[in-house]
């Protein structure tokens, strides 16, 4: 299955070789989980809720996604500077104006026209062997104001 907007807009905004992340995680942007190998930092994306608006005809077109970014790795500073790095890219995108146009595999087309850091929070998980450090996290959750022409 192919990677439907705002998840491919996600991705190709954050995997840029012109971003300022890119040197920190290159293509290390995983769907919904990493593998176990996976070198830090990464970080990994999953849509976790859509919300579909409709009118007294039927669908209305505009949608409400809402994208979460985990981001890891094992020093605490690193973890708070790479989040800092992504969320100052995706709102500044946002912020510029700017419309993402793009069209899913159904041929519908998709442009998004806001998007904004709803939430932010850190978490830390602990290490698996005594030898290990753990691992430190930075949860952040992007709304999304996008209109969708459906055919």
């Amino acid at each position: 299955m192919a990677i439907q907007p705002p998840e491919l807009f996600v991705y190709n905004l954050l995997t840029s070789t012109s971003g300022s992340i890119y040197a920190t995680i290159n293509t290390r942007l995983f769907p919904n989980f990493a593998p176990q190998d996976a070198a830090l930092p990464y970080v990994v994306y999953t849509r976790d809720n859509t919300e579909h608006y409709h009118h007294l005809e039927g669908v209305s077109g505009l949608m409400k996604p809402s994208i979460q970014l985990n981001i890891y790795t094992d020093k605490y500073k690193v973890v708070k500077t790479l989040a800092e790095q992504i969320r100052v890219i995706m709102e500044n995108w946002g912020n510029m104006g700017l419309h993402y146009i793009g069209a899913s595999s159904g041929g519908n087309t998709v442009t998004i026209k806001h998007l904004s850091l709803d939430s932010e929070q850190d978490d830390f998980i602990g290490p698996i062997s005594a030898k290990g450090t753990g691992t430190h996290m930075v949860v952040q959750d992007y709304i999304f104001a996008v209109n969708e022409t459906v055919v």
